[in-house]
């Protein structure tokens, strides 16, 4: 009797108890979660901010070496050299397709980001090297020919949302790695569902 008259208000709770759930969420629950993993939010930033860095400074000093860091990089210097804004054929080649081809692309990059984190994290890790390799390479490259305030005027606008998100992810899914790694007194099965339900 006990047991069902508390089921009684958790089924049946009213619409006042439901907003205040998801107000002590936002306010409470989400901010504890996000400063206990905040490390891993950093660590996946940090995964992304020093390629980009190194990238940028190899491709700005000698452009021809950017192809050992980021595979198809030739072609970049192409289209940087000629002054082609390849972000204008989105408005010639539809922009809902073009905007939906971009947006998908940046959510695939952030559910493998999320859930390669199952795979001790490597696979989150690899795709924020990668990412940050590819926008070094084109930020340095976009130095060397005189092209990065045209780029940086497209990038700018959208970019610290997007890749916030994706590190977001990828520290969400570096936590899920390392829970695996030294899993405490939990198996590491129950130390990756703890972890799983947190990220």
């Amino acid at each position: 009797n006990g047991l069902v008259s508390r089921a009684h208000g958790e089924v049946y709770r009213n619409e006042a108890a439901t907003w205040q759930r998801i107000r002590d969420f936002v306010l409470i629950r989400f901010p504890q979660v996000w400063r206990s993993t905040s490390i891993f939010t950093l660590v996946a930033f940090l995964c992304f901010a020093l390629p980009a860095i190194m990238a940028f400074i190899v491709s700005y000093r000698d452009p021809s070496k950017a192809s050992l860091l980021f595979p198809g990089a030739d072609g970049i210097v192409d289209q940087i050299k000629n002054h082609h804004e390849w972000w204008r054929d989105i408005n010639s080649g539809g922009r809902g397709s073009n905007a939906t081809l971009i947006m998908s692309n940046n959510i695939l990059i952030t559910i493998k980001a999320f859930a390669g984190g199952v795979l001790l994290g490597l696979y989150a890790m690899y795709l924020m090297i990668f990412n940050g390799l590819m926008l070094g390479v084109i930020a340095g490259l976009s130095q060397f020919y005189d092209f990065s305030s045209r780029l940086w005027s497209f990038v700018a606008p959208h970019a610290p949302i997007e890749l916030s998100v994706i590190f977001f992810a990828g520290g969400a899914g570096l936590q899920m790695g390392y829970a695996i790694i030294p899993p405490g007194l939990l198996t590491r099965a129950a130390a990756l569902r703890e972890a799983a339900d947190r990220a």
